[in-house]
């Protein structure tokens, strides 16, 4: 199966090493890109919120003291996280950019790239893994393949899988028939 137009040629080369032999794409998709996320609507509201209120905080110092260059400081830092939280949407969206999902005749493949963008981290799922699968769906069709969760590098549950595809139903659809079974519930 060829990749559809619109896949960096990177994440296609990535792919094909992740291959074993005679090993055969049946499905492959990016999730779709959004800049606005709930997540990332979140980061933007508490980013305005952190940075308005260091605005204001900074202002209000007198810097001849030294407990207010503390407090500038500590100020400046609150700025700066502010700052980044409400540029999260564009992070967001880059990393969809960078995110790939691949059904293969054997296992079930999720590209994505880490948090700085620097290291694509890949996860197989294998048939027997997928027993728990969910579908979320949206109105307009596009929706979420929950695969299960796992516990994250910072003391929470996540949830994987495949998150935003066009077509969730046909995603899901694509899993079960890995899985050996062919109709949806």
């Amino acid at each position: 199966m060829e990749a559809p137009p619109g896949i960096p040629k990177s994440l296609q080369a990535e792919v094909e090493l992740q291959l074993v032999s005679r090993e055969q794409i049946r499905w492959i998709e990016q999730p779709v890109p959004r800049f606005f996320t709930a997540k990332s609507t979140t980061d933007v509201f508490c980013g305005i919120l952190v940075t308005a209120w260091t605005v204001h905080e900074i202002s209000a110092l007198r810097p001849h003291l030294t407990f207010d260059l503390i407090c500038l400081a500590l100020c400046i830092l609150l700025g700066i996280w502010g700052i980044i939280m409400i540029l999260s949407p564009l992070w967001t969206y880059r990393r969809a950019r960078r995110t790939l999902y691949v059904i293969t005749d054997r296992r079930a493949i999720v590209f994505e790239p880490d948090k700085p963008g620097w290291i694509t981290t890949v996860t197989s799922y294998w048939p027997d893994r997928l027993k728990n699968m969910k579908r979320r769906e949206r109105k307009d069709g596009t929706g979420d393949v929950v695969l299960g969760r796992v516990f994250g590098p910072v003391l929470w549950w996540r949830k994987v899988g495949f998150f935003r595809v066009r077509d969730v139903r046909k995603t899901e659809q694509v899993l079960r028939e890995l899985m050996g079974l062919s109709n949806l519930p």
